[in-house]
């Protein structure tokens, strides 16, 4: 045998295993066993039993389970990695709440998640509602309904040009006005540019592409599994009396995410 050519081998199938071992350790590092501490209470403070719990990660991977006590408590425990969580709460008459969260360097964390009130149900006089039922489908969506999507959603302006394209305008343009966008009840007025947004969907330098280039930008910066609800209102909404109401997106976030233009979607905790 050649001992100069088997030695590199032996030693580069070392130095492999090795490597390998070394990888293995720095993934294990980022993986801990966390736990997450949960108390739910409806808008009265009461507590909310029996509600199902998930822990999400991304859009719709669930990655634990869990259910309130009689207390509205419950605790989860979990691999943890590096990054975002979402705490998805579900009872029957209760509308969906989410709390977003990151771990960080703690392998326990406390949150407190307060559930709307349950959802009115009253018989109202029969009549027509098609025309207005298609409107609330073409022009809103909401978080069940991005998670539910089998298409690939990559920024949230793929909701839009994706699941709901009738949003970037509405079905009756307003010749060319430029759209007006709000996010968590404040309008957005100026978003700085995204290179990438510019790139990806040939945005002229210093030009709105049809009066949408902030909302592209903006959708480009946040997160699809930040957005708890997006709706449009056309030029014939009037339900929004302020200016810039109408002709207007506007974007609900989860709890615990903020908005910053130029910096993006992000969990509050982590913002200044």
């Amino acid at each position: 045998m050649n001992l100069a050519v088997a030695l590199p081998l032996v030693v580069g199938a070392a130095f492999g295993t090795v490597a390998s071992s070394a990888t293995a350790q720095r993934s294990a590092s980022r993986t801990k066993q966390a736990v997450v501490r949960v108390f739910v209470v409806d808008s009265a403070g009461s507590a909310v039993t029996a509600a199902d719990l998930a822990v999400v990660r991304g859009l719709n991977a669930i990655i634990a389970h869990g259910s309130t006590d009689q207390y509205g408590r419950a605790t989860i425990g979990f691999a943890s990695d590096d990054g975002e969580y979402d705490i998805v709460v579900r009872k029957i008459g209760y509308p969906r709440s989410d709390r977003v969260f990151e771990m960080g360097s703690r392998d326990t964390i406390s949150l407190s998640i307060v559930v709307p009130p349950p959802s009115a149900k009253t018989l109202d006089a029969v009549k027509i509602t098609a025309k207005e039922d298609l409107k609330t489908k073409i022009y809103s969506i909401d978080a069940d309904a991005i998670a539910a999507s089998t298409r690939p959603l990559f920024t949230s302006w793929d909701i839009i040009t994706k699941l709901r394209p009738d949003m970037a305008g509405g079905r009756a343009p307003c010749n060319g006005d430029r759209i007006n966008l709000w996010v968590n009840g404040s309008r957005i007025r100026f978003v700085p540019r995204n290179d990438m947004a510019v790139a990806r969907e040939h945005i002229s330098r210093g030009q709105a592409v049809s009066g949408i280039s902030d909302i592209v930008f903006a959708l480009y910066e946040i997160e699809p599994e930040h957005i708890a609800e997006m709706r449009f209102r056309d030029c014939f909404d009037t339900t929004v009396p302020d200016v810039g109401g109408s002709n207007a997106l506007f974007i609900v976030l989860k709890p615990g995410v903020v908005y910053e233009p130029g910096v993006g979607s992000v969990v509050a905790d982590k913002w200044p």
